[in-house]
């Protein structure tokens, strides 16, 4: 298998998701000192990924098996912590490394994502349309920021509990549904 190298590295680097500290006496320390309203930490738990564990080293492994595209590094973990959640909301329990792996082939058979522009320029050569003649309808910010920036029309269906990203440009549309949608655009 071409990703074995990579998957073995993965799953070497992923092993834990959570460390346990033992017993910690912080009495005369300065956070005892300057937080004398919380009880000192008996014991300590961290995130691995990325808090104690730098990503960087990953790059390269990832980026061999991904025709050298090392700048795919964050797409490929945000890819799996993705996968992670859907694992453990539907209780399909897999552990980080199979994950990792799994979403490493993922991205290793798409290498393009929206709302990289070549997705939306893609669809634009396919049908024979000019940008200004399409409307890209989402639910996500991401979809639209990069639909707009190819000159895409955007609408954008609000969803309960969902918000725009303000460092984009606002969507044409704005709407909480797709009936609202079909009515403005009479």
């Amino acid at each position: 298998m071409k990703y074995r190298h990579t998957l073995n590295a993965l799953r070497s680097h992923l092993a834990c998701t959570l460390l346990v500290l033992g017993t910690i006496t912080l009495s005369n320390s300065i956070y005892a000192q300057e937080h004398t309203t919380m009880p000192a930490p008996k014991v300590i738990i961290f995130d691995v990924n990325e808090t104690l564990l730098d990503l960087a080293p990953l790059r390269s492994s990832v980026g061999q098996a991904l025709q050298g595209r090392e700048d795919l590094l964050p797409l490929w973990f945000s890819t799996m912590l993705h996968y992670s959640l859907v694992d453990t909301l539907s209780n399909d329990y897999h552990d980080f490394g199979q994950i990792g792996a799994a979403a490493l082939m993922m991205v290793a058979e798409a290498q393009t994502f929206k709302p990289d522009a070549r997705t939306y320029e893609w669809v634009l050569e396919e049908l024979g349309v000019a940008p200004e003649e399409v409307l890209m309808v989402a639910a996500h910010a991401w979809d639209l920021a990069g639909a707009k920036a190819v000159g895409l029309q955007t609408a954008f269906i609000q969803r309960p509990g969902t918000v725009l990203y303000p460092l984009t440009a606002r969507p044409d549309y704005v709407v909480q549904n797709l009936t609202q949608l079909l009515d403005q655009l009479k």
